[in-house]
């Protein structure tokens, strides 16, 4: 499950880890626009008591365009999860 996302990257949970440097594509959509972005594996910490792992993954190869589009659609989300929890 996701924990934090940004336009320069995710954590979430998962009950298996990912080796670091692990390249992968995340799809998901915001608004009307979907969003296909490569990432990869930075970090991963073992959550003992919760028998989970937390993953962090940076995004990589967006142009400037396109993370700033992100930073936007992420922060339209947010507003409105504020008002409306």
């Amino acid at each position: 499950s996701t924990i934090n996302i940004s336009a320069e990257g995710l954590l979430f949970a998962h009950k298996k880890p990912y080796p670091l440097g692990t390249e992968f594509v995340v799809s998901m959509k915001l608004g009307d626009k979907e969003y296909f972005i490569p990432a990869k594996t930075i970090r991963t910490e073992q959550r003992f008591s919760q028998k989970t792992y937390h993953i962090a993954f940076v995004f990589s190869g967006l142009s400037n365009s396109a993370q700033a589009d992100l930073s936007k659609e992420l922060s339209q989300m947010y507003e409105r999860t504020k008002k409306h929890p």
